[in-house]
């Protein structure tokens, strides 16, 4: 049995650490949800920086882009790849931790400002914490259709994040509102009388009808002709028009 002599084994240890730590990936933090070749080689030509590499990972997770995955994306791009460029990097994306309660609060004024008249937001609640990219933003809220019904009322809003203006995430708000004994009240009641409009090809006709009973805005309901006295259905799309939406009886 050959024995290796300890100087060379510590050779080659060291050498084998060497080329480990010399393939070791670079590391980047980045905020944005898009990678390009910009963000991982910063030396890069004007013409290639703006190439997309692809999405960014998950917000606090990470993954590894090889110099060969940078070099496929620039020429498909019809760009030049000669120039230096890492073996390659882990990308990690940077993130930050919203506690349901600040969450809850920074959702507020947006759910606030889609209440009708009438209506006041009483209290608001985040289910759970949610981890975010870094510079997310809350965006629109949407609500369903309230009840004409006086007193608290409890629903969930659906509220949108978004980075860069990009919608990252809709989290689920629970809410109270109080709903006013004005707001309750329908937007038209019975005996109102609506213009409904028909539309035909390029023929727009138009003719005036009663409500036959209570309706809001966006409601289907039944009204009766005042020049025939008949009756159809129609679609309320303001509190002084209506379209078509059934023949006449």
């Amino acid at each position: 049995m050959k024995h290796v002599a300890l100087p060379l084994v510590v050779l080659l240890v060291a050498a084998l650490s060497g080329t480990a730590a010399a393939e070791a990936p670079a590391s980047l933090l980045v905020i944005r949800a898009r990678l390009t070749v910009g963000d991982v080689v910063k030396d890069a030509p004007t013409g290639a920086r703006d190439v997309e590499l692809g999405p960014a990972p998950s917000p606090g997770a990470s993954r590894v882009v090889s110099r060969d995955e940078i070099v496929r994306s620039l020429r498909r791009a019809g760009k030049t790849a000669e120039f230096a460029m890492p073996t390659t990097t882990r990308v990690t994306r940077a993130s930050e931790h919203l506690a349901s309660r600040a969450l809850a609060e920074l959702s507020r004024a947006t759910i606030t400002a889609q209440l009708p008249a009438g209506v006041t937001l009483t209290r608001v609640e985040a289910t759970s914490d949610f981890t975010a990219p870094s510079g997310t933003r809350v965006g629109q809220a949407t609500i369903p259709k309230l009840p004409k019904t006086k007193g608290p009322f409890h629903t969930t809003a659906n509220v949108e994040l978004l980075q860069d203006d990009v919608r990252v995430a809709i989290i689920p708000i629970a809410v109270v509102v109080e709903i006013s004994e004005a707001a309750a009240a329908p937007d038209l009641r019975k005996g109102a009388h609506v213009t409904v409009v028909v539309e035909r090809a390029t023929l727009s006709v138009s003719t005036e009808a009663t409500l036959l009973k209570d309706a809001d805005v966006g409601d289907a309901t039944m009204v009766m002709l005042t020049a025939t006295s008949r009756t159809v259905k129609v679609k309320l799309t303001s509190k002084s028009h209506a379209e078509l939406l059934e023949g006449v009886r």
